[in-house]
């Protein structure tokens, strides 16, 4: 076999980054070009600033948000579990109560367990539209507000019903993050008759919220009357437990625990019968004259304990804690009559012949008359031209009698002068009315109380940027012009002179838990006792044989005065009845308002006569069996 022998072709070696430069040879000199110095620049000035941010950012989240964050996630990791306290019982002063609490439930969400997918949420919202005929955008938007880290409940649905609460049960596994919690609504005896005392609660508010930032938002806080004053001593204190929970959302062991604290009960001096014995006498006056608006205020003038207030319309507070009746709370909000307002310490009123027993007061301390001054009342007098009246010719009359026919002309001469009296002038009385308090609040512990108002001419030139004549002084010296006081106002200045000059400010509320509240002295030392006595044997007088004989007829001695009040022209005037009694030593004393009621002493005595015939009459039966 021939055998050939083939001679191997020598191979090149490669250089692998030959080939690949050679490859490339044609772009060369564009990878090695040099870059200019103004790109060089951007370039280091972008990184720069790409750096500073992120430091930046790093310090922020590390020191400035680190607190944030750890609460975040401590809120993620405990679940907090409150428990409500029952709010305090209000009782009257005969220790009946006057509101309890009732168990109710809320459905509410907790943030930090509400599902982050928006198919979930969906389902949720759907089912709180459909469930508890909610708006869906209302619903929407109520989500979007919440602050998904908190653990806090959040209010959805108030005071749902058993119907609600069973729905709610049978889905609840498919609505993580929602909850039904059990709260305390507040029922109100006989509302009407003690909603203007009591007062009523509400849900909290952002404005609510901005003085109570420890409140939840599912808490309710008094809105107006006692439940408003006294909202820190009603409310009491949660119970609290915080449990560990996994982030698979198991609950772990309890970290803390607090017990709930019910609130304290509060007792009012408000007689209960007597606040219906005066509420029924207002109402059935009100009724037969075709009227709706008025007032009434009793006070014990040695203790200024409120034994009863009231003022008309009167509204019922229950409408206030159930979402049942919403068209009736729609109602009442927008009734014209406003019975939301408290006429017997926020409304303002001339206080026309009422005045007149502080005018005598001033009068006799300054001089200007005493007991044996006479004044010849003809019907009229006439001064720069312009005559002024009086409601008819009363004679000669001397102070007592001036009081108990309620002479216009006389205290026309009191207070401005006339013939040989000076008179007052504007100046000293507003300086002996501010004495009794009756430019100023009386420091009443129910909310919205108004002050007097007793003009001088510094007043009219700031206020209505016009001169004062002595027509002015006329009308204040009657309780007319521009002169305003409130009921209880006027209430506690007849408590100053049957008190002789002291004034102790009315409280509504007696004892908050076993401590009674302790009494102020507004006002003392007015005038002298024998001032006192004549002005006090006039308002006697009124009684004996002037405009309010009627009450003649009553089991103890009463003093008083009638006034009927100049309103718009093209208004009846207002009626008023001041008293005090027994007349030897006084336990109380009251105020009637009838707005609009005409003479005083045709509609407002009769109602004084049944208030104090109730109670008069109730206390010598009393002390008669006791004996």
């Amino acid at each position: 076999m021939r055998i050939r022998w083939f001679k191997k072709r020598p191979q090149e070696t490669l250089d692998v980054d030959e080939v690949i430069f050679d490859s490339f040879k044609e772009w060369e000199h564009r990878l090695e070009a040099p870059v200019s110095a103004g790109t060089a620049k951007l370039l280091l000035f972008l990184a720069a600033a790409v750096l500073a941010v992120f430091v930046a950012r790093t310090v922020k989240i590390s020191l400035l948000d680190g607190k944030t964050f750890s609460a975040l996630a401590h809120q993620n990791a405990v679940q907090e579990i409150w428990e409500r306290a029952e709010r305090g019982i209000i009782y009257s002063s005969d220790s009946a109560p006057l509101v309890a609490n009732v168990s109710s439930f809320n459905l509410v969400a907790i943030p930090a367990e509400l599902p982050l997918e928006h198919e979930s949420q969906e389902e949720i919202i759907t089912f709180i539209q459909e469930t508890f005929n909610r708006e869906r955008n209302e619903v929407t938007e109520l989500f979007k507000e919440i602050n998904r880290f908190s653990s806090r409940p959040v209010l959805l649905v108030a005071d749902i019903n058993r119907e609600e609460v069973l729905k709610f049960s049978a889905t609840r596994q498919k609505l993580p993050g929602l909850r039904v919690e059990e709260n305390f609504k507040r029922t109100y005896f006989e509302g009407e008759i003690f909603s203007h005392l009591t007062g009523y609660t509400g849900l909290v508010d952002a404005e609510d919220l901005k003085l109570l930032p420890d409140y939840l938002l599912t808490d309710l806080v008094g809105k107006s009357g006692v439940e408003f004053v006294y909202e820190p001593q009603l409310r009491g204190e949660y119970g609290k437990t915080e449990i560990e929970r996994s982030s698979l959302g198991k609950e772990g062991r309890t970290l803390a625990s607090v017990a709930k604290k019910p609130g304290q009960n509060i007792t009012l001096f408000i007689n209960g019968e007597l606040q219906k014995v005066a509420t029924e006498a207002m109402r059935k006056t009100l009724n037969a004259a075709g009227l709706k608006r008025g007032a009434v205020a009793v006070v014990d003038p040695r203790s200024g304990g409120v034994l009863a207030l009231q003022s008309f319309p009167l509204y019922d507070n229950n409408l206030f804690s159930s979402r049942s009746d919403n068209a009736g709370l729609e109602r009442l909000l927008n009734d014209p009559a406003r019975p939301l307002f408290n006429r017997a310490v926020s409304g303002l009123y001339p206080p026309g012949s009422t005045i007149k027993p502080f005018i005598a007061v001033a009068g006799l301390e300054e001089k200007v008359i005493d007991k044996n001054t006479t004044v010849n009342v003809t019907g009229s007098i006439t001064v720069a031209g312009q005559e002024f009246r009086d409601w008819r010719p009363h004679g000669v009359v001397n102070l007592e009698r001036a009081i108990a026919v309620s002479s216009n002309v006389f205290f026309y001469t009191v207070g401005g002068g006339y013939g040989d009296i000076e008179g007052l002038g504007p100046y000293r009385i507003n300086d002996y009315l501010s004495r009794f308090g009756l430019g100023s609040v009386f420091k009443i512990d129910l909310p919205a109380e108004r002050e007097g108002l007793v003009p001088d001419p510094a007043w009219k030139r700031e206020v209505r940027k016009e001169n004062w004549y002595i027509g002015d002084t006329y009308n204040i010296s009657i309780g007319q012009g521009d002169m305003l006081v409130t009921p209880l106002g006027l209430a506690m200045g007849v408590a100053g002179i049957a008190n002789y000059g002291t004034i102790v400010a009315p409280r509504v509320v007696k004892s908050i838990g076993n401590a009674p509240t302790s009494p102020e002295i507004l006002y003392t030392n007015i005038a002298s006792r024998e001032s006192f006595e004549l002005v006090r044997e006039g308002m006697r007088e009124t009684v004996r044989d002037g405009s309010a004989r009627q009450l003649n007829s009553l089991p103890v001695a009463v003093a008083g005065k009638t006034g009927t009040a100049q309103s718009r022209l093209d208004e009846p005037p207002h009626a008023w009845f001041a008293a005090f009694a027994p007349y030897e030593n006084p336990e109380i004393a009251l105020v009637i308002l009838i707005e609009n009621g005409g003479e005083g002493s045709t509609i407002a005595v009769p109602v004084a006569k049944e208030i104090l015939e109730w109670y008069f009459n109730r206390k010598t039966f009393f002390f008669t069996h006791q004996s």
